[in-house]
């Protein structure tokens, strides 16, 4: 990328690069890293990476940077926000 691309697109190509080369076992670590710089270039307090289960009936989140404070009552309300908007793309809405 070159240094007229938006700071997000450069933030993502770079993200994109680092995960293209990432080990599995060093996952876990590059995605800690990422989150931080997600939630800064979004301007936001904390960023999280929130997994379906194999039967998508229930929502795990795995990462999180930022909003250490909130704990599970941030978890439980991101499960449910996340599981209608699931109903909601499974109903074509």
């Amino acid at each position: 990328m070159d240094r007229a691309s938006p700071p997000f697109e450069r933030l993502l190509a770079d993200l994109s690069a680092r995960f293209a080369n990432v080990l599995p076992s060093e996952m876990d670590q590059a995605i800690d890293q990422g989150l931080p710089r997600v939630a800064e270039a979004l301007e936001v307090d904390g960023s999280s990476l929130i997994e379906f289960s194999e039967d998508g009936k229930d929502l795990t989140m795995t990462h999180q940077a930022g909003h250490a404070d909130l704990g599970a009552a941030k978890e439980s309300r991101a499960r449910r926000r996340f599981r209608r908007a699931a109903r909601a793309h499974e109903l074509g809405r």
